[in-house]
């Protein structure tokens, strides 16, 4: 037999019973807000990181930096400025190459040119190399905007000893984007040994290479056959 309660105590339950569904209802919205507040920032977070991974593999290049070397010297360009250069039958041995924004020519003469005549032919040299790259358009910076740097090297031998130093004779050319002309020294008189070393280093690295190109094995082949 079910108890009566009594009319009283009915009410008070049914009081308390509302106050919980009341504070019940409050605590629920105050959730809600809650995880809205923390979805927001973190849905932008995942956003963010999901599209940097997405360009992960592309190169991330800033405004300052867009218009350097621009246009580009390309491998087709160098490739065409060392065949104007082989036109010249004064050079023996012609090597181009695109080092750290800087294009380097390497140029061996004949070993019984003069010094006159050398001082002509490096002259000669860049008036062949400006007319496939005019300066103005690489080798020249304007405002904020880089240019590449220009170096030639013109020499007769790398062998130099103290028996054949007074007839060696090395001609640098160079040409930044900050200057207004080129400058040419010639390196033989100040008897640089380290610029004639380096010298001597990049002719055997350029031979090297041509040999590679040409399928004729290494030095480090050779030795050991």
């Amino acid at each position: 037999m079910t108890k009566k309660m009594d009319p009283k105590q009915n009410k008070e339950v049914q009081v308390k019973k509302q106050k919980q569904t009341k504070k019940h209802d409050w605590s629920y919205y105050a959730i809600i807000i809650c995880l809205v507040l923390i979805l927001i920032p973190s849905l932008w977070l995942g956003f963010t990181i999901v599209k940097a991974s997405i360009e992960s593999g592309k190169p991330l290049t800033g405004q300052r930096f867009a218009n350097d070397h621009d246009p580009e010297i390309t491998s087709d360009l160098q490739k065409k400025v060392a065949e104007t250069l082989e036109e010249i039958s004064e050079f023996e041995s012609v090597s181009v190459s695109l080092k750290t924004a800087t294009l380097r020519i390497q140029l061996k003469m004949k070993p019984d040119t003069s010094k006159e005549d050398a001082s002509a032919l490096i002259e000669s040299a860049y008036d062949r190399v400006v007319e496939v790259l005019p300066v103005a358009e690489y080798f020249k910076t304007e405002g904020s905007k880089k240019r590449y740097d220009l170096e030639i090297n013109l020499f007769n031998f790398t062998d130099v000893t103290d028996d054949n130093r007074g007839d060696f004779i090395y001609y640098q050319l160079v040409k930044n984007g900050n200057m207004e002309d080129k400058h040419i020294q010639l390196v033989s008189e100040s008897k640089d040994s380290e610029l004639v070393e380096r010298l001597k280093t990049e002719q055997a690295e350029a031979k090297e290479k041509k040999a590679n190109e040409n399928g004729e094995p290494s030095k480090e082949e050779k030795k050991e056959e």
